[in-house]
């Protein structure tokens, strides 16, 4: 124990702290009157214990008295001592207020048990573990013992009015499963809740010959206080969730136009380059056609330079031809002869004139036709 305790035997100015432990321990139908527990503290006050801290505040009790072996006293009724010489130091009841859980007082108290029970010579020590007890009363070294003549007084343990006692169970476990839950999740966890509470008392009331089926919780009303907690929050958890859905979507609408504007780009950019691939292949297909109209052309003007000078040559050949030749060479000179007189104020001429005539029969002689062998 971390804190400092002390021991002290139970009087009757204890028993207004007793009873608040007991109803913070315990459901109503395990509850005892006080009467009940100074008749146990009366019948054996050495083994009747309460802890408590250096202020007063107590934390922890036992009630134990000698008993029959192989019987139970009735819960909340008052003792009716038997008569018989084998006793055990019969543990009646022990509580820790739930505060103090887990700084070992139980163990303490049945320490000091244990050592009253040797200092009086019990061979044993007995009780009935309540509320899944068992494991606790197991690792204290207690061990479970089987009275078949105890089975129908065992069933019906700590309850006279076991609707009563449902009732009060129902509405522990609902308190304690709730209290392990965030309080916006028991309005959507229902479901959940019935299962535990069914699961519960179902389990603590077969001794009883009872079948929980169901458990409906019809409507949870917390303090106002805690629904106008609960609005804030919900109006809170609304805009939280309205501001980033704004968000998402202006995140997003940028995200549309900036993928917009990157396909638009790619549509532009494809089109130009087919625009240019397109021009390309024009042009290559015009200068084509032009290369293929200009070497048309230049075939045809041969072709049709040949003709000529295939006419030409015959012309020559045939009577007269050489005089028609000559004729038009002689006007061809003379009219160059005039084009320079046009061209310029000088007229280069021959020295002498005569030597025109020489001209003429030279350009004759060169285009006269060969004698035939």
């Amino acid at each position: 124990m971390s804190k400092q305790f002390l021991l002290k035997t139970i009087q009757a100015q204890d028993l207004a702290s007793i009873q608040k432990i007991q109803r913070a321990a315990y459901p109503q139908y395990f509850w005892e009157d006080d009467a009940v527990f100074m008749a146990k503290q009366q019948y054996a006050p050495e083994s009747c214990l309460l802890l408590h801290t250096a202020e007063q505040q107590a934390v922890a009790y036992v009630f134990a008295h000698p008993w029959p072996i192989g019987q139970i006293p009735a819960l909340n009724q008052p003792l009716q001592l038997p008569k018989t010489t084998e006793q055990v130091l019969y543990i009646h009841d022990l509580a820790v207020h739930p505060q103090w859980h887990g700084q070992g007082l139980a163990q303490h108290l049945v320490k000091h048990l244990v050592i009253y029970a040797q200092q009086e010579n019990f061979s044993q020590m007995a009780l009935v573990a309540v509320e899944q007890a068992q494991a606790f009363w197991q690792r204290l070294g207690f061990i479970t013992k089987n009275y078949p003549q105890l089975d129908a007084k065992l069933a019906t343990y700590g309850t006279n009015n076991f609707m009563a006692a449902i009732v009060q169970l129902s509405q522990t476990t609902l308190r304690s499963v709730i209290g392990k839950m965030e309080l916006d999740k028991t309005f959507e966890e229902r479901d959940e809740i019935n299962k535990h509470v069914v699961a519960s008392v179902d389990q603590a009331s077969l001794n009883w010959g009872v079948k929980v089926l169901r458990y409906e919780l019809k409507n949870i009303q917390p303090p106002q206080h805690i629904i106008n907690a609960m609005q804030e929050q919900i109006t809170a958890e609304r805009e939280k969730r309205a501001k980033i859905a704004r968000s998402e979507g202006e995140r997003q609408e940028k995200i549309n136009y900036a993928e917009g504007d990157t396909m638009s780009a790619i549509r532009r950019s494809e089109g130009d380059k087919q625009s240019a691939i397109n021009q390309a292949i024009g042009e290559a297909e015009a200068m084509k056609t032009r290369a293929q109209g200009e070497a048309q052309a230049i075939l045809a003007i041969a072709e049709a330079n040949a003709v000529a000078i295939k006419l030409i040559a015959e012309a020559i050949c045939n009577e007269k031809g050489e005089l028609a030749v000559n004729q038009k060479l002689a006007a061809q000179y003379i009219e160059q002869f005039g084009n320079l007189a046009k061209a310029g104020n000088t007229i280069i001429l021959p020295q002498n004139l005569a030597d025109i005539a020489g001209i003429v029969s030279t350009a004759l002689a060169a285009v006269k036709p060969t004698s035939k062998i």
